[in-house]
């Protein structure tokens, strides 16, 4: 049976362009565009993505 990789949208999303996340084997956790699914995504080592999570909420990044 084929694995099916669980992608979650980002709650900040408007419109459709949106960010989706999701975890891969081990502890690698990949990111994409909604719009563009079938294009390649973007890794990351748990690791790196949590320190991304902490940075953005202590508001270390801005997005507009």
């Amino acid at each position: 049976m084929p694995v099916t990789t669980k992608w979650i949208k980002s709650t900040f999303c408007s419109d459709h362009t949106c960010l989706e996340a999701a975890r891969l084997e081990g502890d690698i956790i990949a990111v994409r565009d909604s719009k563009n699914v079938d294009q390649p995504h973007l890794s990351f080592a748990r690791r790196d993505w949590d320190a991304f999570l902490d940075e953005v909420a202590a508001g270390e990044h801005r997005f507009n």
